[in-house]
């Protein structure tokens, strides 16, 4: 029995061997197809028969059973890692599961869940021990120092003495990251170990807007540390930050992966319904473009917003009036614009009308914002201006002349940031086009600076009288006696010659007026713009010295927090004489009105005028017109003339007007403003002016130190003019900014200057095979902020000191440093100035591109000397 069982079960074996040869009842194909593998492996049929190499976690002859250490507990036919396979270990804070089909973590209470396979403590921040997880589902978050542990300090400053907030993040793989803080003066660093300095990968303080701070870093898979450091004061920030996978890619921040993103290419290509958003890990949606919302009437379609939002030139902002002010947000919008000078982030798009040729003014402030004018909503090249400012604390603004009727699109860009901004704005025709009607007769139409209204005033040489414009007696001044220099006209056709301002009549003489002060400092400062507590702390500076019977100390002030105000400054304190209202600080007539109410209310022998604020040097315009260059200063963020300029003879018409009142030249005009120390400024003031004191460099915010040079003054107010300007220039230098420079020239040497530099120009123009190595003394020369600002003295030095220069340029050049001696009679610089002498000039690279606006009507230097032709020449 046991013989014939076996016997059996041998026969069985061998019957189901030799079926299994059999091709006609074998159950493997012979050939692929595309369910062979179940969709888990690859088919091979080159043996004759299908055979199946399973992926990883499958197994069986067609691949679709799991293999030790995968599961397919959702039985959707996928086999998954288990928990163990998988090696989710939660970070020791929670426990993994698999039952679902899919590991995963279930986190412990208190913990946060950056993936599936972590579980981390979320802290508060105050410790590295405490981090504050960084979630990159979110744009960022709010934080505050106060409060926190002073537990590291960073490898990019020395500072020690700030409260810290540590915060962390996981990556699973290389990632592009960039973190931003914004609220007060920051610094801020990233490491692999958060107490120790020595794995810090980057550190940075300020390089974001607003003394922010700023890393933009590359990282590979690890976990890191940034810790957000204050310095001395605590404050709040908000921290922001963005991750980027690289192109065609998507972080999906649920795994900490890197996916593909549905969106690239993007297949929404419906009418208004162009905008793609994933849907992660692997769909997306097709939604409504920016400034389209849904049909009510048809859902599955898009239609213009009738709500202008300002999200694409669908739905512009109408500005209607041609003057106003409104708060804007670009948190929600778009960024599907880029203008020419920047800003590629979120936008708004605002459009207006203007029915004849107008002026147009628009400033935005409150964060980094970039400005931009087309004339065609979506055709970039039809621009028109477009202004970044190029630092977050200043607004950004475009003036322009929009010569022809017609719709324009105003864009209010950013950069990586969103936030709230201030846009201002002033459209108005032009008021003077038809000048015959608006001013009939002889006066001329003088439009107000943003051209929102007029004045019918005489042109020059003529006066007003009984509603017409006849000859001033008093132009040419026919007063030449000495002391009696000031004219008034007795109209019509007459005029009285009378003591100067400071003198009084006595008995046919002009002896010294006992009411009137030996010297009165007048200070016309423009703090409304982003020097306004600079303003404020300098005339703090005038008070701690203060008026007194022999000088008085008045200035304008606007700030641009507050109207503007006149005060009379006293000895710890100042007095408001005249309450101004909002008023344009970059409009020459207010500084004429000003200068004239001063002289008159504050008469004094000796007057000195300081000009306080920004100074600007040649730089381009933003008209629709040709950009010209122009020599500058005063910018006031709430106004629209933009800058008094010196070229176009705005500044010389301010002056002629305050010193033909005084009845003399003013003694000392003195610029706390920037780059204002140049033979083209020197030769502007030259008709109006004893001493000019300025500096060829810029100037810190904290400008001049007003105690320093008034106390002297009051001291002694029998100063002369020269006295007084060095006394200026010591105390700037005194003060000891890095960037110190000072010159005071006296004016009356300017005639003979002009002549020298005549000359030189005529001897360099003569020699134009010389030009090469002109560049290279250029080139090496002294300069001043922009490589075409050079000290004159300098140059010349250098050029007469070349044994291959030309005997002409040699003599010349000898010479022009001689009235340069007499010129200048005193110069202070720091030591990283070693060739500053008082003295800058206008010399652009050669073959660099001359604007002819240096040759503008009120350039006096262009037609007093050759210099502009020799420039021209050498720059063409």
């Amino acid at each position: 029995m046991k013989i014939f069982h076996f016997a059996g079960i041998y026969a069985l074996l061998i019957a189901l061997l030799l079926s299994g040869c059999d091709d006609g009842k074998s159950s493997i194909p012979k050939t692929c197809a595309d369910d062979t593998c179940s969709g888990h492996g690859d088919c091979d049929d080159t043996s004759g028969r299908a055979v199946c190499t399973c992926d990883e976690g499958y197994t069986s002859q067609s691949c679709d059973t799991c293999i030790d250490g995968y599961q397919d507990n959702d039985e959707n036919g996928t086999c998954e890692p288990t928990c163990a396979t998988a090696g989710y270990s939660c970070s020791g804070h929670g426990t993994c599961a698999d039952d679902t089909g899919t590991p995963l973590c279930a986190c412990d209470e208190g913990t946060v869940q950056p993936g599936p396979d972590t579980c981390l403590i979320n802290g508060d921040g105050s410790t590295c021990e405490s981090p504050i997880l960084i979630d990159f589902a979110t744009a960022g978050t709010l934080g505050n120092t106060a409060g926190a542990g002073n537990e590291t300090n960073s490898a990019c400053t020395d500072v020690t003495g700030g409260n810290d907030v540590a915060y962390m993040f996981v990556l699973k793989g290389t990632r592009s990251v960039m973190f931003e803080t914004e609220g007060f003066d920051t610094v801020m660093y990233l490491r692999s170990d958060c107490g120790d300095i020595q794995t810090e990968l980057f550190c940075d303080d300020d390089s974001g807007p607003r003394r922010a701070s700023r890393i933009e870093a590359e990282l590979p898979a690890g976990t890191y540390y940034l810790i957000v450091d204050a310095y001395g004061d605590d404050g709040e920030y908000t921290l922001t930050w963005t991750i980027d996978c690289g192109d065609g890619l998507i972080y999906d921040p649920a795994t900490g992966e890197c996916l593909d993103d549905p969106c690239e290419p993007n297949l929404c290509d419906e009418e208004l319904k162009r905008s793609c958003t994933p849907v992660l890990p692997a769909s997306y949606e097709c939604t409504c473009d920016p400034g389209a919302i849904s049909d009510p009437e048809n859902p599955d379609a898009c239609i213009p917003n009738p709500n202008q939002t300002g999200e694409s030139c669908l739905d512009p902002i109408l500005l209607a009036d041609p003057a106003g002010t409104l708060q804007g947000d670009n948190t929600t919008s778009t960024g599907e614009f880029t203008g020419s000078c920047g800003g590629d982030g979120a936008d708004r798009v605002y459009t207006f009308t203007v029915g004849a040729r107008s002026k147009a003014h628009f400033s935005s402030e409150g964060y980094d914002t970039v400005l931009y004018l087309r004339s065609a909503c979506d055709d970039a090249g039809s621009e028109l201006a477009c202004n970044d400012a190029g630092s977050a604390w200043e607004a950004e603004t475009i003036d322009i002349i929009l010569e022809d009727a017609g719709t324009y699109y105003l864009f209010v860009d950013t950069y990586d940031r969103t936030g709230t901004f201030d846009l201002s704005w002033t459209i108005y025709p032009d008021p003077c086009a038809d000048e015959e009607t608006v001013c009939p007769g002889t006066p001329v139409c003088e439009a107000a600076a943003d051209w929102s209204s007029h004045t019918c005033a005489c042109p020059v040489g003529m006066i007003a009288f009984n509603n017409d414009c006849v000859d001033d007696p008093c132009d040419p001044n026919p007063c030449t006696a000495p002391g009696r220099t000031r004219c008034i006209a007795e109209l019509p056709g007459n005029h009285t010659c009378d003591c100067e301002i400071g003198y009084v009549d006595n008995a046919g003489a002009c002896d010294p007026d006992p009411a009137a002060a030996e010297w009165a400092v007048i200070v016309f400062l423009n703090a409304d713009n982003n020097l306004e507590s600079f303003g404020l702390e300098d005339i703090d500076e005038m008070s701690a010295v203060g008026s007194t019977s022999e000088v008085d100390i008045v200035t304008l002030v606007d700030l641009d927090s507050d109207t503007a105000r006149i005060h009379y400054v006293n000895a710890g304190s100042t007095t408001i004489v005249r309450e101004m209202g909002e008023i344009d600080m970059s409009d020459w007539r207010v500084l004429r009105d000003f200068g004239l109410w001063a002289v008159t209310n504050y008469p004094a022998r000796h007057y000195a005028l300081v000009l306080w604020d920004h100074g600007a040097g040649w730089q381009k315009s933003l008209t629709s017109e040709p950009a010209p260059l122009f020599k500058g200063f005063s910018n006031d963020d709430h106004g629209t003339a933009g800058e008094i300029r010196i070229s176009n003879g705005d500044y010389a018409r301010a002056l002629t007007a305050i010193t033909t009142e005084i009845g003399r030249k003013i003694d000392v005009v003195s610029f706390d403003a920037c780059l204002m120390g140049m033979w083209e400024v020197a030769e502007a003031t030259r008709p109006y002016a004893d001493v000019l004191a300025a500096s060829s460099e810029t100037m810190p915010g904290t400008g001049l130190p007003y105690t320093a040079w008034l106390t002297p003054l009051t001291a002694n107010p029998s100063m002369t003019a020269t006295e007084l300007g060095t006394a200026i220039a010591n105390a700037y230098y005194g003060d000891a900014t890095e960037n110190s420079t000072y010159g005071i020239t006296d004016l009356g040497q300017l005639d003979d200057l002009a002549a020298a530099v005549d000359a030189f120009a005529a001897a360099l123009l003569a020699n134009p095979s010389f030009y090469a190595q002109v560049e290279t003394v250029r080139q090496n020369t002294q300069w001043f902020t922009y490589e075409e600002y050079i000290d004159l003295t300098d140059f010349a030095s250098r050029l007469v000191t070349m044994s291959s220069a030309p005997q002409q340029v040699v003599q010349t050049a000898s010479a022009l440093l001689d009235q340069l001696d007499l010129a200048i009679v005193h110069s202070v610089a720091q030591s990283g100035y070693p060739g500053s002498h008082g003295l800058a000039i206008y010399l652009p690279a050669s073959g660099g591109g001359f604007d002819p606006a240096y040759q503008d009507t009120g350039a006096v230097w262009s037609t007093r000397t050759a210099w502009d032709d020799f420039v021209a020449d050498f720059a063409n």
